[in-house]
């Protein structure tokens, strides 16, 4: 491999070469872009091999980011094999999970009284208690 700069310069790779390393012995999860060899790391997984096992060959991000605090990224970093190949990624085929934010928004068509109580609710440190969480989706 090559070093540009101090970070080593990895291999571009197609999700289709992604899907052929899918088992236990050959084991390959794609995460934000970046394709990992966790083959070394199944023995050691604290969740054990299934839920590797589950996402072989396949873009991981959202169970990895659902099941792992930001610190694990740091030693994530060893079992980097390449990244998904550009082509890829702007086909869309690997989901952005940002790609698809929710904005939230107060309605106008809401009650006067509603409107009251959730005016009430986002303020101060109200939102931070259990139970007093609001939510309003915007659909349109």
């Amino acid at each position: 491999m090559q070093k540009n700069k101090g970070t080593e310069q990895k291999k571009s790779i197609t999700l289709e070469e992604l899907q052929q390393h899918s088992c236990r012995y050959d084991l390959w999860i794609s995460v934000d872009g970046k394709v990992y060899d966790v083959t070394k790391w199944i023995d050691d997984h604290p969740s054990g091999e299934i839920p590797l096992l589950n996402l072989a060959g396949q873009e991981a991000t959202d169970p990895f980011l659902a099941f792992h605090p930001p610190s694990s990224r740091k030693l994530f970093h060893r079992f980097l094999a390449g990244h998904v190949e550009e082509r890829d990624l702007a086909a869309g085929m690997v989901v952005d999970p940002f790609g698809d934010v929710v904005h939230l928004a107060v309605h106008e068509d809401l009650q006067i009284g509603t409107m009251a109580v959730l005016l009430e609710l986002l303020q101060g440190d109200v939102l931070l208690l259990p139970g007093f969480h609001v939510l309003l989706l915007d659909v349109s």
